[in-house]
């Protein structure tokens, strides 16, 4: 989170109607929070500074063999259908992370993983893209057809590289498809 001044210098700067001070207090609180690896929240600071349309979303896509997405949430939670259940079990992970050193100070550590069941088209996309909203964190989605390789070790190379890229920040990382991805070591029709 931003500095207390630079809030405060904000409020001044909005409350006086003052342009020019509140594009520099909001150009400083992007530099800070780009300099804490915090790149959705600096991006959708810019966003609101431009007057300008937003994106169309992506804005990472791995390189050839990389095996992975990196998107800009679109869907919030509150854009979802959910059953209750299922709302109220994310919306405790999402309080788990947010609160993760309150938790750790008591020895405790964040839950880290979901799994998301269902039939194609259901919504585990989405989902897991209004998780990574109300993180404030970028979605890298790896996804069947980008994986997995023909070619023996293609499929653990670009898995190698898809954790590398997903230890350099913090981010939702999103398995579509996983079933797929984890088949058994032992799977005969498997390559590698």
């Amino acid at each position: 989170m931003a500095r207390a001044d630079l809030l405060i210098h904000l409020v001044r700067a909005a409350r006086e109607r003052d342009d020019s001070e509140l594009r520099r207090a909001v150009e400083s609180m992007i530099a800070e929070e780009r300099d804490k690896q915090h790149h959705l929240l600096a991006e959708r600071l810019e966003e609101a500074l431009r007057t300008s349309t937003p994106s169309n979303g992506e804005e990472h896509r791995g390189g050839p063999g990389q095996g992975f997405s990196v998107l800009t949430p679109r869907f919030r939670l509150d854009d979802l259908f959910l059953p209750e259940k299922v709302c109220e079990a994310v919306e405790e992970v999402i309080e788990e992370q947010q609160r993760t050193e309150v938790l750790r100070a008591y020895g405790l550590e964040p839950r880290h993983r979901l799994l998301l069941i269902g039939p194609p088209g259901n919504g585990k996309t989405s989902l897991a893209e209004a998780v990574a909203e109300a993180l404030l964190l970028p979605l890298v989605a790896v996804r069947y057809e980008e994986v997995i390789g023909s070619y023996l070790g293609e499929t653990a190379a670009r898995l190698a590289s898809v954790f590398a890229f997903a230890r350099t920040r913090r981010c939702v990382l999103f398995f579509d498809e996983f079933d797929a991805v984890a088949k058994e070591r032992g799977d005969e029709h498997e390559t590698g």
